[in-house]
């Protein structure tokens, strides 16, 4: 378990470790240092980065991860941006974990290493999870994945920073998305109801990435002809929620990822496998898209034969700025 260092030099690299964007090495080093003479090895662990010697440093990781990580150690998953030179970086809590396990650690100072923490709260009872979203230990919380009702009124009186979410409530307000002032990405799951109109999301200054499910028969193609901060738009159809937590989105799923600010300039189609089989059919239902000004990228869960490249080529070609079917 690391301890927040006593000395003022150790102490003030720390904060500024813990803070800011940029991560010095001469901080990095102090901070290396010191827990060195504390008998940690992530002293070491930082060292090694630093100086390129990746292999060892990822061995060294592997065997004394859970020792760094002190109680939150058990519950946060491994991924290769949990660790950014050397230092903790992005915690990540995913789907599974029990609350009440987690919760008794609320806070547990060990949070306050990371500089982003991301919750999956798709639990049969997300609202469990309140208490430690809004725990002073996770001032930096992110993202968090799974977000209902009760989660965001809470993030919003907290003021959280919280800079990407992915809602499964179908009815948040525009003026609840603009109440969290750090917000840069949104992912909403289902219908919308009666929450946030396309128009009202895509008009949001904040937003740069958007992504809406069973979302591409509801829209206005106009928006393409205007300006906008967002850029990068997804939307999918013909998805359930059960492909959604089960992350099969590019088997099953039709999906349109646009890019470009403040107009659109580049699409990419991706077509699930079933999308495949069926494509003169699929190809019809992007007929409504104008694609004039856009340079498209054709995706395919599998590879294309020559027939149906043929037959893509006639669609989408003509339609289109530009062709690339991968």
């Amino acid at each position: 378990m690391i301890r927040r260092p006593k000395e003022p030099g150790p102490r003030a690299a720390f904060e500024r470790l813990c803070s800011s964007a940029e991560r010095s090495d001469a901080d990095a080093l102090v901070f290396a240092d010191w827990l060195t003479e504390q008998g940690s090895s992530m002293g070491e662990f930082i060292t090694l980065t630093r100086s390129g010697q990746t292999k060892a440093a990822h061995k060294l990781c592997e065997r004394d991860r859970l020792k760094w990580l002190g109680r939150i150690g058990p519950f946060l998953e491994p991924h290769r941006e949990e660790f950014v030179g050397g230092l903790p970086d992005f915690a990540v809590l995913p789907f599974g974990v029990k609350p009440e396990l987690v919760l008794p650690h609320a806070r547990a100072t060990e949070w306050l290493m990371f500089r982003a923490l991301r919750i999956d709260t798709r639990t049969t009872a997300p609202d469990a999870w309140l208490p430690l979203v809004t725990s002073p230990a996770l001032r930096k919380l992110r993202r968090i994945d799974g977000l209902t009702h009760s989660l965001l009124a809470a993030l919003i009186g907290k003021k959280s920073r919280v800079r990407s979410l992915e809602v499964t409530t179908d009815a948040i307000k525009a003026k609840e998305i603009e109440a969290l002032t750090e917000l840069k990405e949104l992912r909403l799951r289902g219908a919308r109801g009666a929450g946030a109109s396309f128009d009202e999301l895509l008009g949001m200054k904040r937003l740069t990435k958007l992504e809406l499910a069973n979302s591409i028969n509801q829209v206005d193609w106009s928006f393409l002809e205007r300006e906008h901060a967002i850029d990068d738009l997804t939307l999918y159809e013909w998805i359930s929620s059960a492909d959604w937590e089960r992350d099969q989105r590019r088997e099953k799923g039709l999906k349109l990822r646009f890019r470009g600010a403040p107009r659109f300039k580049t699409l990419e189609i991706t077509l699930g496998g079933k999308f495949v089989r069926a494509l003169p059919q699929q190809l019809l239902s992007l007929g409504p898209v104008p694609m004039q000004a856009l340079q498209v990228i054709v995706i395919p869960a599998r590879p294309f034969d020559e027939e149906e490249r043929a037959l893509v080529r006639r669609s989408l070609g003509p339609r289109a700025a530009s062709l690339d079917l991968r």
